[in-house]
């Protein structure tokens, strides 16, 4: 079955339709069933509990979150690199029963979202489960709770949706095979959380020229650029030697942060002298650039780094080449 593109995905959320969003195969490898919050009905609720099974949920940004004082959940035993932010769940106060029923929830729902709303209108714990989305959305965290944040942002309507995953009739989760025919049975399209990363990186903005100036090194006169990244938040920054024109090849360095390597000399590794060399080798080509991404070790940081140096067996220089700085021993 081929995947609804975004225009189509959009336009079903937009007309209150259900839209099928899958994540990777390596992650949870799951399909929920979502929808916009300004959506949400009672028969909406109703068919979510009742053909897909899963958990309801309800993503929403922290700063609504904090507006009606609703606390997270706290967590332990998790594995997991990046858990779903649960809150503690809750009930519309106003009339409404027990709290439970497809029309209780379809009114929290929209009391959640309901600007007038205040954090005595409701009853903790509940059963309408809200999530605290990630502020970067599926940049920062490839999740269904990202997904509909960002989708309901690209839809243009407030930015909460429900989620609810998509279970067989036999209890098991339903795999790519099994949302197939789910989405023939109901008419539904199926949207992947990988086409929605995509969208956004073509589409948007994600860093921004900070400051420049010239940097006299050893090698010569470069021109600094500092750049902020609007998802990871790092001073990222691009050495710039010499100037070319459209259509010329450009000699392009790209150098992730290593600290134990560029500053200190490392034996681990040899980051601080792949780093020399490409300094060395722009200058002499008179042109080109090299891009030093913040992100010690790749990201993992530098106390992770560390402990990996801790586990690792064997201290012999170069131990780590090319590998200290995933945080997995050579």
């Amino acid at each position: 079955m081929q995947l609804a593109s975004i225009e189509q995905g959009l336009a079903d959320l937009k007309a209150g339709k259900f839209l099928i969003v899958v994540d990777d195969e390596d992650r949870e490898n799951e399909g929920d069933l979502v929808m916009p919050a300004e959506c949400v009905t009672a028969d909406a609720v109703n068919f979510m509990v009742t053909h897909a099974r899963g958990q309801l949920c309800m993503p929403m940004t922290s700063e609504r979150l904090a507006e009606l004082e609703i606390p997270m959940l706290p967590s332990r035993n998790t594995d997991a690199a990046m858990p779903t932010a649960f809150t503690m769940p809750v009930d519309y106060a106003i009339n409404t029963s027990t709290g439970i029923s497809a029309h209780d929830r379809a009114l929290t729902v929209q009391a959640l979202i309901d600007p007038a709303s205040s954090p005595g209108d409701f009853i903790q714990p509940g059963h309408m489960f809200p999530l605290r989305a990630d502020p970067g959305g599926v940049l920062s965290r490839p999740g269904h709770t990202e997904a509909i944040i960002d989708l309901a942002e690209l839809a243009g309507v407030f930015p909460g949706g429900v989620v609810c995953e998509i279970m067989n009739a036999d209890g098991s989760m339903a795999r790519m095979p099994d949302l197939e025919l789910f989405a023939a049975k109901h008419d539904l399209k199926i949207f992947s959380i990988a086409q929605l990363i995509a969208h956004r990186r073509i589409t948007e903005t994600l860093i921004t020229r900070v400051a420049e100036a010239n940097l006299p090194t050893k090698y010569g006169v470069a021109r600094i650029i500092g750049y902020r990244g609007s998802i990871d938040e790092g001073e990222h920054a691009a050495l710039v030697v010499g100037e070319w024109k459209n259509g010329d090849e450009v000699m392009v360095r790209v150098h992730s942060e290593c600290l134990t390597g560029d500053a200190f000399g490392s034996l681990k590794c040899d980051c601080g002298e792949q780093l020399d060399m490409a300094m060395r080798m722009i200058f002499e080509n008179g042109s080109g650039a090299l891009v030093y991404l913040r992100q010690e070790g790749r990201g993992i940081g530098l106390h992770n780094k560390i402990k990996a140096f801790v586990r690792s067996t064997g201290a012999g220089p170069g131990h780590y080449r090319s590998q200290c700085c995933a945080g997995v021993p050579a």
